[in-house]
């Protein structure tokens, strides 16, 4: 993934993180809500960055920080398929979850269920952070069948 990092800086921002997470805790509820509908000018250049490299790729999956791909997963068959050997796709699958959690994400696997947000084949059910969601019902659906 990345060469040793020189101590003044972490590959996985944690300094950022730490700032964001110092700010957001300082401010109303309100405010916090407001402040997200507002784009920071690194998360837009982080975004082209991904957009760009996802292009190169042919379709992927990527976690990007400072300018710098973290990790990424290239899925150049229809953009949803590798042809890179399993041990491959499970080190790249393992890196990019690594770099997510590093970054400060909380979701178990966030790169499978970023895979199914999309999803147009499955219109009445949506994956979330708080589990499977009936869109016509507005409610949770329980992941097992008794």
């Amino acid at each position: 993934m990345h060469g040793a990092a020189d101590s003044s800086r972490n590959p996985f921002c944690d300094r950022r993180l730490a700032e964001r997470k110092r700010r957001r805790a300082s401010r109303p509820e309100a405010e916090i809500d407001a402040a997200a509908a507002s784009l920071d000018p690194a998360l837009l250049d982080a975004l082209k960055l991904a957009a760009r490299r996802l292009e190169a790729l042919g379709g992927g999956m990527i976690a990007v920080c400072d300018g710098e791909v973290l990790a990424e997963l290239a899925l150049p068959i229809a953009g949803l398929i590798t042809d890179e050997p399993l041990q491959v796709v499970d080190r790249r699958m393992a890196a990019l979850e690594a770099a997510a959690k590093a970054l400060g994400v909380i979701l178990p696997d966030p790169y499978m269920a970023l895979s199914f947000l999309g999803l147009a084949v499955i219109p009445e059910l949506r994956l979330t952070d708080l589990g499977l969601v009936d869109v016509r019902q507005g409610r949770l659906v329980p992941l097992a069948v008794e």
